[in-house]
């Protein structure tokens, strides 16, 4: 039977298509689908197609590209299909495909499985060209959709076969590196990327890194220049752990090699900044901690602050000197020259891959192990398996940081929110459970040997272990309703 087949193809954000239509009220049939091609000496412009739909087997020409294509299809039996499978070219594709009827037209919603997992392909036949033209989605559909692969050969189902893999769709990355530089300040290590969601993984890591690299560089130059604001180092810090979160939560975006040395680097560096940052933090609360005193212990507390104000400026001398180290620079410009530098030779194949699909797998991992660790919590349980729950919320915050510009912006903004709030309550508990240690430490040594610094010292501990229990018990509320945040979590990945 020979057609003319004028059709528009369009790409969608990484839905479960059966909840998508579902939620919006839509009837639908749907089919499995198997499908693979063969090259035949006779066609020199067109293509062989042999499918599996349902239980039925055929046999279809394909001629032509783009909006409007010659099809001859012809129903063939299951031993003709499974003769053809010895001469295909590339992988058998593996789909579902949903069929909704919307305002007349059938929508065709493929739904790939296997190696093309997470791609979706809506598509919709029309009889004139003119029509097809004119023809604009439902709003409710517009909503999910990427962008129009009408005219992409790539995405055609013969040329996912045969390369075996989702193509992206890059921007450049001149033009993305140009745009955050307009941005000006970099003192916040903060992400705005202008990247496409179907852009490569490799595109979203050399933006991220090119990105925090201008934050690094800004702050050093801040505190090399004398800025005393504890904001520039703890800036510089977050930029350091977030372009080590890329090398450790990205790392199959990596030559193996590279992604080790990398995260090695950038640990080390993270290191030499831990022991300042930790006093700022200190000293920053110090008001704080006299305020809890009684008055008659308020006087205890100084010797212990003269104590870090000394190592206070010792430790700046060290920041500023490391700041200025080879170790340092050379770290700072290997990452510089892997975002400028255009071979492949630290990546691997899967940098390739789209950074939409990369995040819906990511984040969906990520947060099946919290639920899963976080179950095991209990409020008895050790400081140190709350900070493990707290790194894994970290790594969660990042990768979907990493990603947002692919997400729909008013769920992605609650979604930061309930990060943010839990992250904060644990950070908060982490950092008390530091200072009782460091306080418990302090009493042996000898500027605490006086009656006043002793009882407040002691005092202080006692105070901090029961705010330690209050902000466990927060967390632990807050968890709860955490572990119902799947579905935002699909709503922002998905746009519907």
């Amino acid at each position: 039977m020979k057609n003319r087949e004028i059709e528009r193809r369009f790409l969608l954000y990484p839905c479960n298509i059966k909840k998508f239509l579902q939620k919006n009220g839509f009837k639908y049939e749907s089919v499995k689908m198997e499908q693979f091609y063969i090259v035949s000496e006779n066609l020199k412009d067109g293509v062989v197609r042999f499918r599996k739909e349902g239980k039925k087997y055929l046999k279809t020409v394909k001629r032509g590209e783009g909006l409007c294509k010659e099809e001859y299809e012809s129903v063939i039996s299951k031993k003709e299909f499974e003769k053809a499978l010895f001469l295909k070219r590339g992988k058998i594709i593996k789909k579902r495909r949903y069929k909704v009827k919307v305002d007349g037209y059938i929508y065709e919603i493929d739904e790939f499985k296997g190696f093309l997992k997470d791609l979706i392909i809506l598509e919709t036949e029309f009889e004139k060209v003119e029509e097809a033209k004119d023809f604009k989605l439902k709003e409710v559909f517009q909503k999910i959709v990427i962008k129009e692969i009408t005219d992409k050969k790539e995405f055609s189902n013969k040329a996912l076969s045969l390369s075996s893999h989702i193509p992206s769709v890059n921007s450049s990355l001149e033009v993305v590196f140009k745009e955050i530089e307009r941005r000006g300040n970099f003192l916040k290590a903060s992400l705005n990327l202008s990247l496409s969601p179907f852009d490569s993984s490799k595109n979203l890591s050399k933006a991220v890194l090119f990105s925090l690299l201008k934050t690094i560089k800004a702050n050093k130059k801040a505190i090399l220049s004398g800025d005393k604001d504890i904001e520039r180092l703890h800036q510089l810090r977050v930029a350091l752990r977030k372009a080590r979160s890329v090398f450790s939560l990205l790392r199959f975006v990596f030559s193996p090699d590279f992604a080790k040395k990398m995260n090695s680097s950038l640990s080390s560096l993270m290191k030499k900044t831990n022991e300042k940052r930790d006093i700022d933090v200190y000293l920053s609360v110090m008001d704080t901690y006299e305020k809890i005193l009684p008055l008659d212990l308020k006087e205890g507390i100084r010797p212990f602050r003269e104590c870090l104000l000394s190592i206070a400026e010792d430790e700046e001398k060290d920041l500023v000197k490391f700041l200025k180290s080879e170790e340092f620079e050379s770290t700072i410009k290997d990452l510089m020259k892997f975002c400028l530098e255009k071979d492949k030779k630290y990546l691997s194949n899967l940098s390739d891959l789209p950074s939409v699909i990369i995040a819906k797998r990511v984040i969906f991992k990520t947060y099946s192990k919290i639920i899963k660790e976080s179950k095991k919590l209990s409020s008895h349980s050790h400081a140190r398996e709350f900070h493990k729950i707290r790194i894994e919320f970290k790594k969660l915050r990042y990768l979907s940081e990493f990603f947002s510009f692919s997400f729909e912006k008013s769920a992605y903004e609650k979604w930061r929110g309930t990060l943010k709030e839990i992250q904060t309550d644990l950070g908060e508990h982490q950092d008390i459970f530091v200072q009782r240690k460091h306080l418990k430490h302090f009493l042996k040594l000898k500027e605490a040997h006086n009656e006043k610094t002793l009882k407040a010292i002691k005092y202080l501990r006692k105070h901090m272990k029961e705010a330690q229990k209050e902000k466990r018990a927060l967390f632990l509320k807050k968890l709860k309703e955490f572990q119902k945040s799947k579905d935002l979590i699909a709503e922002m990945i998905c746009h519907g």
